[in-house]
């Protein structure tokens, strides 16, 4: 718990989320959203399909290179997430690194009978 500001209705796991996930197989379904900030390589492909695992209804992805995060939306997209919000974020205006932050909230799938 994050108590010194008194919240108490959350926590904060600080890691490789596919280990943190591996460890905590009981998260699926009870996760509101999740906040990843991986390294230029992106999430591997083994731990999307664990947070796509998780049903959480939103996601906020941090990148420091856009061409994999684009990568990852394709993958998050495909199963169900759509991109809701994007923004880029210029920390180092001299160089050519930027930040992008992205909000992708689970879709409200309705199949209907044929």
């Amino acid at each position: 718990m994050f108590v010194s500001n008194k919240i108490n209705n959350v926590s904060f796991f600080n890691g490789d989320v596919g280990r943190i996930l591996e460890k905590n197989p009981s998260f699926e379904n009870k996760i509101e959203c999740v906040v990843i900030d991986p390294p230029r390589s992106g999430v591997a492909k083994k731990s999307l399909k664990k947070i796509i695992k998780l049903n959480s209804k939103r996601i906020i992805y941090i990148s420091c290179d856009p061409s994999t995060q684009a990568r990852d939306y394709k993958y998050l997209i495909e199963y169900g997430y759509q991109l809701i919000k994007f923004s880029i974020v210029d920390q180092f205006p001299h160089t050519y690194h930027i930040e992008t932050i992205g909000l992708l909230e689970k879709k409200n799938i309705v199949y209907l009978k044929k």
